[in-house]
């Protein structure tokens, strides 16, 4: 179906309804230019600009036809949290800042951190936007979670890299101390940023998709593709599932090819859904294994494992191998992606998508 005549607070009606799995879908968000991170790169963050930049982006969407709900993104990047830990920051234009890691071969210097406030680092930053943006809209847009990254992928970013993956056989304790408290961090921040929209909705979601507060959170386990599944399981498992307890349901995004952590990712409480790009983890292993059992949220990723050649033939493959899958969140978006589209639709191209999903559950040739 299409959202053809649907207002806002209707669209935001159905795709909870979705999320809860009153409604089969499929519920699919189409990108848009991506925008110029040019007032990121720099040590002064600029709010004017960086607000006016997603005021435009929002106005630029109007004309698309998709289940987007219009809202003022808060990303300043996945280094937010461990600048919080004392970790330097990196900047160059055109990029989010960027960590380096303040533990090394040491495990133990890991019970000489202590736990920042919600203030420290880049997260007061990001605490000082919302509530300049919802100031200065006077709360008429809905705000985004800024970009979660769950506790194993913090810890991992606090870390040396190649230091962190043997602490999780040399020195066990020292990383479950570390996630313990990046979990207790992340859950305190979460709330103080809702705390900050001051009653404007606030979105527990930094990708594309619309989750309403209260049927879940969003994280990025980008982890995933790298631990086995009893790594995962010990020191990641754990930590989503208390987050998963805090919010009501875990959405769950990873970059890379995680086919080896599908099973795995059952055992997450109340998970709500997986967001992967299908160019890395193969759509068809994802459906034979959570098809219909938790939302799955495809988008094309780096295109360069699994190549398409165009955003329509990726959205046919997914027509194809989706068949009988209820719960689909589809991103038609390039974002980071090898494809060579810069999400600038003609008129045609917009027709020729909307096409395919007004057809969606019909046979080819109907």
């Amino acid at each position: 179906m299409l959202p053809l005549h649907y207002s806002e607070e209707e669209k935001k009606d159905y795709v909870r309804r979705f999320w809860q799995r009153k409604e089969p879908g499929p519920v699919f968000y189409i990108g848009s230019k991506a925008q110029d991170l040019v007032s990121w790169g720099s040590k002064a963050f600029s709010f004017e600009v960086i607000l006016c930049a997603e005021l435009q982006r929002i106005a630029s969407r109007k004309h698309i036809l998709d289940f987007d709900v219009p809202a003022v993104r808060t990303d300043f990047g996945t280094s937010i949290f461990p600048s919080a830990f004392g970790c330097p920051l990196c900047f160059s234009e055109g990029r989010h800042p960027w960590s380096e890691p303040i533990i090394f071969d040491d495990p133990s210097k890991v019970f000489q951190i202590k736990k920042p406030s919600v203030r420290d680092g880049l997260l007061g930053v990001v605490l000082d936007f919302t509530r300049f943006a919802v100031k200065e809209t006077r709360g008429s847009v809905p705000i985004k979670m800024t970009d979660l990254q769950g506790p194993i992928d913090v810890a991992y970013l606090l870390w040396e890299s190649n230091s962190f993956f043997l602490a999780l056989f040399d020195a066990p304790r020292a990383v479950h101390h570390l996630l313990e408290m990046v979990t207790e961090l992340i859950i305190e921040f979460v709330h103080a940023q809702r705390k900050e929209a001051q009653g404007t909705e606030f979105i527990p979601c930094h990708l594309q998709h619309y989750l309403p507060w209260g049927e879940g959170i969003c994280v990025s386990e980008d982890l995933l593709s790298l631990l086995s599944p009893e790594l995962y399981r010990e020191f990641a498992l754990p930590y989503i599932d208390i987050l998963s307890r805090e919010f009501g349901g875990v959405l769950i995004h990873s970059c890379g090819n995680f086919s080896h952590n599908l099973e795995v990712l059952l055992e997450v409480e109340n998970l709500k859904g997986i967001n992967f790009g299908a160019t890395e983890t193969p759509f068809e292993e994802v459906t034979k294994k959570l098809g219909n059992r938790v939302i799955l949220s495809p988008h094309v990723g780096l295109n360069k494992d699994i190549v398409f050649d165009s955003v329509l033939s990726y959205l046919m493959h997914l027509k194809e191998g989706g068949k009988g899958v209820t719960g689909l969140y589809i991103l038609v978006d390039t974002t980071n992606s090898l494809l060579g589209h810069d999400m600038v639709w003609g008129e045609n191209e917009l027709e020729e998508i909307y096409r395919i999903f007004a057809h969606w559950g019909e046979q080819d040739g109907k």
